[in-house]
């Protein structure tokens, strides 16, 4: 016998009798407006009326790149995160359609890996310039770690706004797919824009060692992990998306430049966990050489937190869904 899957909230279901709506009531207003008692609105102007709008649609809808598409089918197995993915990509492909700026950009991976060679064959004959690409990957790294936050931030406000969360906690998906999706689709959406520049930069730095540079990269994507972990965990406790976005970097705030700046010798003496397992690390991550024992040890405190995190926000999302039913 066969099942029909689990539908997802789709924001625009709602989208062809709104439209309907707004004609009509548009029609009666021009009516009024010149002085007719009354002015139905007859079939053949709503066909062409809705076949405007769906031309106009169309111009401001441009048609997914490869990359975009790959990303979708990434998510195929768990349809929310999907529709996070295409709803978030299509807003961007509009708004740049409407700012008549460039189309967002599009790269190759073998061309990506062949750039990013080349510069590590420049880091090798200019050590200095090798250490110029680490602190660019750094800087590509801390602003992808802020984009996640935003955009984790608001997975579940965006919810809210759309009146689709009572949707979202009757549907036949799991507390854990829910959480899932809503902590993945930001990483991948960032990855749309800093994978590939990333990547190239990466390359580029492994001039300074492939041990030094490799354990850095494990300690970016840690790191991205625990944003948007955040980011979500403080987007279903807050119910405003500015709220939970500042709440969000501000606590990433505390935690990658207040704390290590607060415990110094010549301050304060942090607790001997706190030293070994988060300030020395970080401390090493910001410094151009070093061990890169420490960063093993950030990279578990990184991951340890983040499921925390997202264990946090698995329950958060039970209690919410079983005080709705």
């Amino acid at each position: 016998m066969e099942t029909e899957a689990p539908r997802t909230p789709d924001y625009e279901d709602r989208a062809t009798p709104f439209a309907q709506l707004q004609l009509e009531r548009a029609a009666l207003a021009l009516a009024e407006a010149e002085g007719q008692t009354r002015a139905p609105l007859r079939s053949e102007e709503l066909a062409l009326w809705m076949n405007a709008a769906q031309v106009e649609r169309g111009r401001l809808d441009p048609p997914p790149s490869k990359f975009d598409l790959q990303l979708q089918g990434a998510l195929a197995q768990n349809p929310l995160a999907e529709r996070d993915v295409q709803l978030q990509l299509r807003a961007w492909r509009r708004s740049l359609v409407l700012s008549d700026s460039d189309p967002m950009p599009s790269f190759s991976p073998l061309a990506s890996c062949g750039a990013g060679l080349a510069l590590s064959f420049i880091g090798c004959l200019v050590p200095p310039v090798a250490v110029l690409w680490a602190w660019l990957f750094l800087m590509g790294a801390l602003a992808a770690l802020v984009q996640i936050a935003l955009l984790a931030a608001n997975g579940f406000a965006r919810e809210r706004r759309a009146h689709m969360i009572t949707q979202l906690q009757l549907s036949a998906l799991s507390p854990q797919e829910v959480v899932l999706a809503k902590f993945v689709a930001p990483l991948l959406l960032s990855a749309r824009f800093w994978a590939y520049p990333l990547l190239i930069l990466g390359l580029g730095s492994l001039a300074l060692g492939p041990l030094w540079m490799g354990i850095r990269i494990l300690v970016a994507l840690a790191l991205c992990q625990l944003a948007s972990a955040l980011g979500n965990l403080m987007s279903l406790r807050l119910r405003h998306v500015t709220v939970s976005a500042s709440a969000s970097l501000g606590a990433l705030f505390v935690l990658l430049v207040v704390l290590p700046v607060i415990f110094q010798p010549l301050l304060f003496h942090a607790p001997r966990w706190l030293e070994v397992w988060w300030l020395a690390p970080l401390r090493v991550l910001l410094s151009s050489g070093g061990d890169s024992f420490p960063l093993a040890r950030l990279f578990v405190s990184l991951q340890v937190l983040s499921f925390s995190l997202l264990g946090a926000c698995l329950r958060c999302w039970k209690r919410v869904r079983d005080e709705t039913k």
